[in-house]
């Protein structure tokens, strides 16, 4: 049982990471990345 609670977690947790990713590159790293890059230069 533990496995398989643990093996959830790890799928949920990836799950989650994966969305939160898309979610950014789709519309919150460009303008970040903008912004850095202004404070670059």
């Amino acid at each position: 049982m533990n496995n398989y609670k643990a093996e959830i977690t790890l799928a949920i947790i990836v799950l989650v990471l994966f969305g939160g990713m898309i979610a950014f590159a789709t519309g919150v790293i460009d303008p970040l990345m903008a912004k850095i890059g202004a404070g670059w230069t």
